[in-house]
């Protein structure tokens, strides 16, 4: 086999691409930008990366020198050749007084090794055969319908108590999948009994992973390509979500007093609140990049925004943010003070309240919600309606007073007036918010059929409208694949890359991650690689030119 792979040593030189630096640094930032995969890694670096069983080869390739100089960089690349082959290579620096060529290592992936450790393998078998033996049907009387459902679904999310409680499931009733959450506890307490910890099973193409967090257990399966950081994260997520309809503090001291306790007492009615969390979760880019997508809008109209409400909101007392949001993107955040930033997953959150809730399209709504990541212990008070029926965009006015409802009534009042005659800025939300950008054109490069940018300093993202051959539902779907497998190799827990360049049968995947910023784009099949390393640097120019519009670069606050 070494033989056979010894000539696909693929590594590209730093220089290759430009290095863009974006214009929104740390002092302007409006988000925490810390990486959300961060603790994440930190929990699963000790353990081998179980999207794949990894073997190491070692190959001593001689004679690859070309498109090397003295002081290039090779970084990391995986390039796959065949359907089941993907090569990666470890980050190599390039000195003066080193060698003019890199020798990387070379890894080999294939989805099963005769020489596995078979212990290990028999102990997935035997868990996964005990779920699957829980989720079959022993008869319609039993089990209903409803376990066909969940059978038939991609992805799954369960949410229990420690004693077993059923609290959530994604499909199905949790009443006839009582056996399956019996079943669940059992696993995850035997392990922890042994001092160790539940953390995936693999069973063919089904991942399922565990998240215990005291006093909830959440589990996720999953056929789809996401990784187990992926659904570790969306787990937190979900997690995150009961947490602001109960507070971290609370929720461990019903269960303090009352281990058996059934959550889905307080839970009830905030059912449509983790479902949406779900499909948002699977259809948009914002969870899986840790980052919030902005409205592209001029950047005069968006400070005649913020101007706007900073004129109207600086005497209120006790108000924290204010937030404009539409088309589950961001138009404007502002903060009374610049030591307060808010996580993007807390944000990914209020988008959620918002296309939870379709009473502020009608009223103004009322509401207490706690931010995990801003405050875990306590509640805001959140005063939420869209500005009016010709523009539907939702402003949150988040305020630890539980009593100024009228107060912020008022003020937005106010704002919507001032926008509506301030040069018609209403006008301009509304046609921001109704118009789509031809992003591929403006790049000039035809080899390029989709793209993501993040802004890693900013926790914030853009990317390229759905064109051909992505433009229906099952063509988005298999987009948001191909990003889950790229970003799931970029981000691996044991091995990340820098660069990654993926050739299948239909489109090459290409990705880039610098401390700056992340690039991930689908290419055509027969793209050469002079033609990726033009297509980067015109993704990051174009980027570079609209990053006034499609980024948030000045600090919202006073």
């Amino acid at each position: 086999m070494a033989s056979e792979i010894a000539a696909c040593e693929v590594v590209f030189p730093l220089n290759t691409v430009d290095i863009l630096e974006t214009a929104t640094d740390a002092s302007h930032a409006i988000l925490d930008s810390s990486d959300p995969y961060e603790n994440l890694n930190n929990l699963t670096a000790a353990r081998t990366n179980c999207d794949s069983n990894d073997v190491s080869l070692n190959i001593q390739s001689h004679g690859c020198t070309d498109g090397f100089r003295n002081g290039d960089v090779g970084l990391e690349i995986a390039v796959e050749a065949q359907p089941d082959l993907v090569f990666g290579s470890d980050l190599v620096n390039i000195t003066q007084d080193q060698l003019s060529f890199v020798r990387p290592r070379v890894y080999l992936e294939r989805e099963s090794f005769s020489n596995q450790n078979e212990d290990s393998m028999s102990r997935t078998a035997n868990a996964s055969s005990i779920l699957e033996e829980s989720c079959s049907p022993a008869g319609d009387e039993e089990s209903g319908s409803d376990s066909l459902l969940w059978k038939n679904q991609r992805k799954h999310f369960f949410v229990l108590s420690e004693a077993g409680k059923p609290i959530y499931t994604r499909h199905g009733n949790e009443e006839q999948l009582v056996t399956l959450f019996g079943v669940m506890q059992a696993l995850v307490s035997f392990v922890e009994d042994g001092e160790d910890s539940m953390d995936m099973i693999l069973a063919g193409d089904t991942k399922f992973v565990f998240l215990h967090k005291t006093p909830l257990i959440l589990v996720a399966v999953s056929k789809m390509k996401d990784s187990v950081l992926q659904l570790l994260l969306q787990l937190e997520y979900i997690y995150n979500q009961i947490s602001s309809v109960i507070t971290r503090a609370h929720l461990e001291k019903i269960f303090e007093q009352r281990r058996n306790y059934d959550l889905r007492r307080l839970l009830a009615g905030s059912e449509r609140l983790m479902d949406n969390l779900v499909n948002y979760m699977d259809n948009d880019f914002s969870v899986l990049l840790g980052a919030v997508k902005c409205l592209p809008m001029p950047a005069s109209d968006r400070d005649a925004v913020t101007q706007t409400i900073h004129q109207q909101c600086h005497r209120i007392k006790n108000l924290v943010f204010t937030v404009l949001i539409g088309n589950n993107q961001l138009i404007s955040l502002v903060r009374v003070n610049k030591k307060h930033l808010l996580h993007p997953s807390d944000v990914h959150l209020i988008i959620n309240l918002v296309n939870s809730s379709e009473t502020f399209k009608t009223a103004e709504g009322w509401t207490p919600i706690c931010l995990p990541h801003f405050d875990p212990r306590s509640f805001l008070y959140v005063h939420a309606s869209y500005l009016s029926e010709d523009c539907q965009a939702c402003m949150l006015f988040f305020t630890t007073d539980r009593d100024s409802f009228f107060s912020l009534s008022d003020a937005k009042k106010n704002i919507v007036d001032r926008l509506r005659r301030h040069n018609s800025i209403l006008e301009s939300i509304t046609l921001a918010l109704n118009s789509t950008c031809p992003i591929i054109s403006q790049l000039g490069c035809a080899s390029v059929r989709h793209f993501v940018y993040k802004s890693r300093l900013s926790a914030q993202y853009t990317h390229a409208n759905n064109g051909p051959p992505y433009q229906h539902e099952q063509g988005q779907l298999y987009l948001m694949d191909l990003y889950r497998h790229m970003h799931g190799r970029m981000h691996s827990a044991s091995r990340p890359l820098k660069t990654m360049c993926h050739t299948t049968e239909k489109e090459i995947l290409f990705g880039l991650v610098t401390p700056s910023y992340e690039l991930y784009m689908v290419l055509e099949p027969m793209t050469t690689k002079p033609a990726i390393m033009n297509a980067a640097n015109a993704v990051l120019k174009w980027t570079k030119r609209e990053e006034e519009t499609h980024f948030i670069t000045t600090s919202g606050s006073w």
